[in-house]
C-alpha cells in the first residue's frame, strides 16, 4: 500500500503536464474513432493522424440532436450499418444510462468503456 506522501508524489508527477496528457488522450481517441459514421464526413480527406486543431476546424459544434438518430439505433441494438461502419465509437457499447432531471427522461446517454 502506498503512503500518503507517495500518493501525493505520484499525483503531482501525473498532473505536472496535464495539457500534454490531455492532447495525447485526445489524439488517441481521434486516431481510433476518425472512421466512425458521424465523423467520417468531416474528417474524410484529412491526413492521419487527425490532431486537435484539425478536429476543431473540421468538425462543427454539435448537440444531442446531432447524435440522436445514431444513439437510438445503438439503443435498439444496431451497432453499424451495411458498410459495417460504427456510428459513434469503434469501442463496444457497454450500457445505456437514462438522464434525470433537468434533462429529458426519454433520451438515453451512454458510456463506452
Amino acid at each position: 500500500m502506498m503512503t500518503d506522501d507517495a500518493i501525493i508524489t505520484k499525483l503531482e508527477e501525473t498532473t505536472k503536464d496535464a495539457a500534454r496528457h490531455q492532447l495525447q488522450t485526445l489524439r488517441s481517441i481521434l486516431e481510433r474513432n476518425a472512421v466512425v459514421r458521424y465523423l467520417r464526413p468531416h474528417l474524410w480527406g484529412h491526413p492521419a493522424p487527425v490532431d486537435a486543431a484539425t478536429f476543431r476546424r473540421a468538425v462543427p459544434l454539435s448537440c444531442y440532436d446531432d447524435y440522436a438518430d445514431h444513439i437510438q439505433r445503438m439503443a435498439d441494438g444496431v451497432l453499424s450499418v451495411d458498410d459495417d461502419q460504427a456510428f459513434l465509437s469503434v469501442d463496444p457499447l457497454v450500457c445505456f444510462f437514462y438522464r434525470f432531471y433537468p434533462f429529458r427522461l426519454d433520451r438515453p446517454i451512454f458510456r463506452v468503456l
